[in-house]
């Protein structure tokens, strides 16, 4: 199963990069925790539920006219994935952000129940419980 929940972040993230927000809700257990990194300011701590990721996507995209999210390295750790991205946007008054962060992406029943989004990648591997 853990390969299968590596291809299932793999594609979390095609859907994020296409702004599919269908594609994406049908990964994530209805029950999902989505929890930021606290990097970008005007956001909830966590978000809960498909409803929970809906606002968090509108708060979210509001800010930034494009938001790409490359995927530098997934790890699997059983029912846990660790991702290694870099977070590049465009802000619509044109400022440019670029930046390594890391997200925990635990799993239940094939689905993804719970999101931890860390500020580096680092915070990302110690979350996962592991050591570079």
């Amino acid at each position: 199963m853990s390969q299968e929940n590596v291809e299932l972040v793999r594609q979390g993230y095609a859907a994020w990069n296409k702004r599919d927000m269908d594609a994406m809700l049908a990964r994530l257990h209805p029950d999902v925790e989505f929890i930021t990194s606290g990097v970008f300011l005007g956001q909830d701590a966590v978000y809960s539920g498909h409803d929970g990721f809906r606002k968090f996507w509108r708060d979210f995209s509001e800010t930034w006219e494009s938001i790409l999210v490359s995927i530098s390295e997934l790890r699997d750790c059983g029912e846990r994935v660790l991702a290694l991205v870099a977070f590049e946007a465009r802000g619509r008054d044109g400022l440019e952000v670029g930046r390594p962060m890391g997200s925990v992406w635990v799993f239940r029943d094939g689905l993804v129940v719970r999101i931890e989004n860390h500020r580096d990648w680092t915070k990302a591997v110690e979350a996962a419980g592991l050591t570079e």
